[in-house]
Protein backbone atom coordinates (compact mmCIF):
# COMPACT_ATOMS: atom_id res chain seq x y z
CA UNK A 1 0.00 0.00 0.00
CA UNK A 2 1.68 3.46 -0.74
CA UNK A 3 1.64 6.39 1.32
CA UNK A 4 -0.79 8.30 0.24
CA UNK A 5 -3.04 5.11 0.48
CA UNK A 6 -1.86 4.55 3.90
CA UNK A 7 -2.72 8.65 4.87
CA UNK A 8 -5.91 8.32 3.71
CA UNK A 9 -6.91 5.25 4.99
CA UNK A 10 -5.54 6.69 8.36
CA UNK A 11 -7.38 10.13 7.85
CA UNK A 12 -10.25 8.32 7.37
CA UNK A 13 -10.52 6.22 10.17
CA UNK A 14 -9.90 8.84 12.31
CA UNK A 15 -12.85 10.84 10.69
CA UNK A 16 -15.16 7.46 11.32
CA UNK A 17 -14.33 7.51 14.90
CA UNK A 18 -15.46 10.96 15.66
CA UNK A 19 -11.72 12.37 16.36
CA UNK A 20 -11.61 15.15 13.85
CA UNK A 21 -8.39 16.83 15.33
CA UNK A 22 -6.57 13.66 14.20
CA UNK A 23 -8.22 13.50 11.16
CA UNK A 24 -7.23 16.97 10.15
CA UNK A 25 -3.72 16.26 11.05
CA UNK A 26 -3.68 12.80 9.16
CA UNK A 27 -5.16 14.66 5.95
CA UNK A 28 -2.29 18.02 6.47
CA UNK A 29 0.25 14.80 6.79
CA UNK A 30 -1.47 13.60 3.12
CA UNK A 31 -1.39 17.02 1.49
CA UNK A 32 2.21 17.09 1.96
CA UNK A 33 2.68 14.05 -0.52
CA UNK A 34 -0.55 14.23 -2.49
CA UNK A 35 -0.84 18.35 -2.17
CA UNK A 36 -3.74 18.39 -4.85
CA UNK A 37 -5.99 15.83 -2.74
CA UNK A 38 -9.17 16.93 -3.19
CA UNK A 39 -10.74 15.06 0.01
CA UNK A 40 -8.33 16.39 2.23
CA UNK A 41 -8.56 20.09 1.13
CA UNK A 42 -12.43 19.61 1.57
CA UNK A 43 -12.28 18.14 4.97
CA UNK A 44 -9.70 21.00 5.92
CA UNK A 45 -11.62 23.32 4.36
CA UNK A 46 -14.54 21.57 6.63
CA UNK A 47 -12.65 22.10 10.02
CA UNK A 48 -11.64 25.95 9.20
CA UNK A 49 -14.68 26.66 8.62
CA UNK A 50 -16.17 25.21 11.69
CA UNK A 51 -13.95 27.31 13.44
CA UNK A 52 -14.99 30.42 12.00
CA UNK A 53 -11.70 30.64 10.00
CA UNK A 54 -13.62 31.38 6.57
CA UNK A 55 -10.83 32.45 4.62
CA UNK A 56 -8.83 29.96 5.00
CA UNK A 57 -11.11 27.31 4.01
CA UNK A 58 -12.53 29.42 0.78
CA UNK A 59 -8.32 28.80 -0.17
CA UNK A 60 -8.52 25.43 0.29
CA UNK A 61 -12.06 25.11 -1.29
CA UNK A 62 -10.75 26.77 -4.30
CA UNK A 63 -7.55 24.37 -4.40
CA UNK A 64 -9.67 21.64 -4.82
CA UNK A 65 -12.00 23.49 -7.19
CA UNK A 66 -8.39 23.72 -9.36
CA UNK A 67 -7.44 20.23 -8.24
CA UNK A 68 -10.80 18.73 -9.67
CA UNK A 69 -12.88 20.94 -11.21
CA UNK A 70 -15.41 18.24 -11.81
CA UNK A 71 -15.35 16.68 -8.35
CA UNK A 72 -14.64 19.36 -6.35
CA UNK A 73 -17.40 18.29 -3.85
CA UNK A 74 -15.70 14.94 -2.82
Amino acid sequence: MSDVAVLTERALAHARNGDTTAAEQSFRELLQHAPEDVQALNFIARCHSTRGEHAAAERLLQRALAAAPDDAGT
